[in-house]
């Protein structure tokens, strides 16, 4: 009993350390576009914490579908281009694809339509 309030002090600190590093995963929408026939589209999910800038200037991201707890994908968007115009250039790769990591994945930039769900998660990662 004399180590009961260390044991709890370790326990309540491991805790605390596992909630730190906890993904939030918040929903960002539903795309009905992608799947009109199902009428019921699909609700795209992003980690708020993920959110970070690299030296080149593009910020990332990681998203799935809110469904879909062992398939996410990285985004990534430069924050200083012009939001004003039509379409925007986004960069995707799978992270990890059915619980299984994919490890040196390439990106795959596309156009993407600033008014899009995609174009929204942009303009969030960006603060415009």
């Amino acid at each position: 009993m004399r180590n009961f309030p260390i044991v709890m002090s370790a326990l309540v600190a491991t805790m605390f350390a596992s909630a730190a590093q906890a993904e939030r995963w918040i929903d960002m929408g539903t795309n009905k576009a992608i799947r009109p026939e199902l009428q019921a589209g699909f609700t795209f999910c992003m980690d708020a914490d993920s959110v970070k800038t690299d030296k080149e200037g593009w910020t990332s991201y990681k998203w799935k579908l809110c469904s879909y707890k062992n398939t996410i994908f990285e985004g990534a968007v430069q924050c200083a281009q012009d939001f004003s115009v039509d379409q925007v250039p986004i960069r995707n790769k799978t992270l990890v694809d059915n619980g299984k990591p994919k490890l040196d994945q390439p990106w795959e930039t596309k156009m993407t339509y600033v008014s899009s769900l995609f174009g929204k998660f942009a303009k969030w990662v960006c603060h415009k």
